[in-house]
């Protein structure tokens, strides 16, 4: 132990005392024996309290695949199959994060699309004409028209505790990690953190049905069969596209307390490799 008190009846110089002041406190901070605060106040940390803490840069995935402004729509849609992710980040030149586009994102467009060109035809066109002519509008689609801005950013030391309840208490499904200027450093995803407090099966069946199905794919909830047991969801049901079943399964995942996702859903019509 290091005693820096100064005894009333010690000759010591002033600059010896101040050297052997300054050894002390520079020993002593270097062994995390106290912090300082931002107003100066010295907090003492014992042993048991002196862990390091994970952070985020120990959970993120580094290699994120990214894409830009002007990505075409068919380009977004095979990076998402390609790499089995269900949202990838726009990024700026630089690196300097613009926003981020997901599966269910492209899904919206689609359909967007489908309505607009039902509702101004002026005959019921063959369904093989209307695919031709969504795909045609797709084509020139670009990832600055679906992208969302909403996102929230964490620097890479934020501890991963806190990095969990941010997820928990916003809803959202991922976190973007950057630095200082704004340059994209990773992504940490609800699967990448420590898992919470566990839900009861009728809770996560709720969200399943009605802020998957319902409002973020837009499909009518009643018509699929979400059973939830210990965690692990099972859909099944009729759709149209593939990609809507794909994309169901990986937003179900998403969805707190879920553990794994069984998908026996119908698809009527492959659009994967459109």
């Amino acid at each position: 132990m290091v005693d820096i008190r100064r005894s009333s009846h010690t000759s010591t110089s002033t600059s010896a005392y101040t050297a052997a002041y300054t050894a002390a406190y520079t020993a002593a901070y270097t062994a995390k024996l106290f912090s300082i605060s931002p107003r100066g106040n010295i907090n003492v940390l014992s042993r048991r309290e002196d862990k390091v803490q994970p952070t985020v840069q120990d959970v993120m995935t580094a290699d994120v695949v990214v894409v830009h402004r002007d990505t075409p729509y068919t380009e977004l849609l095979g990076l998402l199959h390609e790499h089995r992710v269900h949202s990838v980040p726009v990024v700026d030149d630089g690196g300097i994060l613009a926003g981020l586009v997901s599966e269910a994102d492209l899904l919206g467009r689609k359909d967007e699309l489908v309505r607009r060109q039902q509702r101004r035809a002026l005959i019921i066109l063959p369904p093989r004409w209307q695919h031709r002519r969504v795909r045609a509008k797709l084509h020139i689609t670009r990832a600055q028209q679906l992208m969302r801005t909403d996102l929230i950013t964490v620097p890479s030391d934020l501890i991963v505790a806190e990095a969990a309840d941010l997820l928990r208490r916003t809803k959202h499904k991922c976190l973007l990690v950057t630095n200082p200027d704004g340059r994209l450093l990773g992504i940490v995803t609800r699967s990448d953190l420590p898992k919470g407090p566990q839900r009861p099966d009728r809770e996560i069946c709720y969200d399943v049905k009605f802020s998957v199905i319902d409002a973020s794919l837009g499909l009518d909830a009643t018509a699929f069969d979400v059973k939830v047991r210990d965690g692990v969801v099972t859909l099944a049901g009729p759709v149209v596209l593939r990609s809507q079943a794909r994309a169901m399964a990986d937003l179900a995942r998403d969805v707190a307390g879920v553990s794994d996702v069984v998908d026996h859903l119908r698809c009527e019509q492959d659009d994967t490799h459109t």
